[in-house]
């Protein structure tokens, strides 16, 4: 019989969901043009007005990725994309230490700017997810999700 066996490995227990508990959160501020700011809960917001401030709070400690989108006009979902280009949504991509958006982390975003953005409601939607292994394996884990409305028009 040919028995294979190895070193003691690591094992982490998690049984919690990702965090700040009980989901994941996320707010929305128009930057006026002087640098103002205000709070959009189901806010209007115009072309001109200024920029999004989207703020998100999203972390675990055994962090799979983060999805960052823009949901509406029945069914479209577009990724929200800070004004340096880079995406809000993230994975872990093998750095086991990265654990997502820690303490609030602040983007600027400009919807006016995507061709997919077209005038509409829309939740700005935040989903995390943890990872479980098991026998080598993905097997699921924990998820949460939060969001914030807001109306982008012309």
């Amino acid at each position: 019989m040919n028995v294979r066996v190895s070193s003691p490995q690591i094992v982490r227990l998690d049984n919690t969901g990702p965090f700040p508990l009980p989901r994941p959160t996320i707010t929305l501020q128009l930057q006026k043009k002087d640098g103002t700011r205000v709070l959009l809960k189901c806010g209007k917001v115009r072309k001109g007005d200024g920029l999004i401030v989207v703020t998100i709070h999203a972390f675990d400690p055994n962090l799979s990725g983060i999805a960052v989108t823009a949901r509406g006009n029945s069914g479209l979902s577009v990724p929200v994309v800070d004004i340096t280009a880079t995406p809000l949504s993230k994975t872990y991509n093998g750095n086991i230490a990265d654990q997502g958006y820690v303490v609030p982390t602040e983007f600027l975003w400009d919807p006016w700017s995507d061709p997919n953005i077209v005038p509409c409601c829309y939740l700005v939607y935040i989903e995390i997810n943890d990872r479980a292994i098991l026998n080598n394996t993905y097997t699921g884990g924990h998820s949460g999700a939060g969001w914030e409305a807001i109306e982008i028009g012309l």
